[in-house]
C-alpha cells in the first residue's frame, strides 16, 4: 500500500460536510471547488511533465480507446517527498467517503497518474470504468483538474449513469470524486492542453 487512508486527519475538511445523516447516493459525485492552489499545481506539473509517455490501457496500446500522455507520481521518488499530496488527497477522499458512500476503503495502492490531453491531436479517453488489476479493488476515483478551462476546449469529464451523460464541474484545482464502477469518459480536447491528476482509493472486494 502506498498510502493508508486510516492514518489521515479528516477533521481538516469536516466543516465542509453536513452533520446530519442523509441517504447514500452511490451514483452521485462529490467535488471540492478549490482543492489545489496554483503553487501546488505548478509543483505537480514540475514533478511530472518531463517524464510523460504514451498512455496505454490494460488491453495494450491503442489510440482508438485513449489518446493521452501520462506519468506517475509516487509518495517518495529520488530526492522528492510527495507525501503531502497523498495526505491531502486521502483527507479529501476520507471525508467524501464518510459523507456519501461509506465504502470499506484501506487507502491508495497505486501511484498518482498525471495525464495530458493535447488538443493538437484531439486527445481523449473513451467510456470506461476504473476496474484495476489488484486484489484490493478500486472503489473511488478522483480526478483533479490542473488546467484552467479557459485554456482549452472540449475535454469534458462525463459520467454515464443513464441515457444522458452528466458533465462534471470544471475549474482550476477542482477535485471530483465518484465510484470507480461508474462509466465515464473524457471527450476530445479540440484546442489547448488539459492536464489532470487521477488516483484511486481501494479496498477489499465488494460483498
Amino acid at each position: 500500500m502506498l498510502f493508508n487512508i486510516t492514518n489521515v486527519d479528516s477533521e481538516i475538511l469536516r466543516t465542509e460536510l453536513e452533520e446530519k445523516e442523509k441517504p447514500l447516493d452511490l451514483s452521485n459525485y462529490y467535488f471540492n471547488k478549490n482543492f489545489l492552489s496554483q503553487p501546488e499545481i505548478n509543483s505537480i506539473i514540475n514533478i511530472a511533465e518531463h517524464k510523460t509517455h504514451r498512455a496505454t490501457t490494460f488491453s495494450g496500446s491503442s489510440d482508438e480507446k485513449r489518446k493521452s500522455n501520462i506519468s506517475w507520481i509516487a509518495p517518495q521518488e529520488e530526492n522528492l517527498d510527495n507525501s503531502w499530496l497523498f495526505k491531502k488527497i486521502a483527507n479529501l477522499a476520507h471525508a467524501a467517503n464518510e459523507y456519501m458512500y461509506k465504502f470499506d476503503i484501506y487507502g491508495m495502492y497505486e501511484a498518482l497518474q498525471y495525464t495530458v490531453y493535447d488538443g493538437s491531436e484531439d486527445g481523449f479517453y473513451c467510456a470506461h470504468v476504473d476496474h484495476g488489476k489488484n486484489f484490493y479493488k478500486r472503489k473511488l476515483s478522483i480526478v483533479i483538474q490542473l488546467s484552467d478551462p479557459s485554456e482549452y476546449e472540449g475535454g469534458d469529464l462525463l459520467t454515464i449513469t443513464s441515457d444522458s451523460p452528466k458533465a462534471m464541474p470544471k475549474g482550476l484545482g477542482m477535485a471530483v470524486i465518484f465510484p470507480s464502477w461508474m462509466l465515464h469518459e473524457v471527450t476530445p480536447v479540440t484546442k489547448g492542453i488539459r492536464r489532470s491528476l487521477v488516483c484511486w482509493l481501494s479496498g477489499p472486494p465488494f460483498k
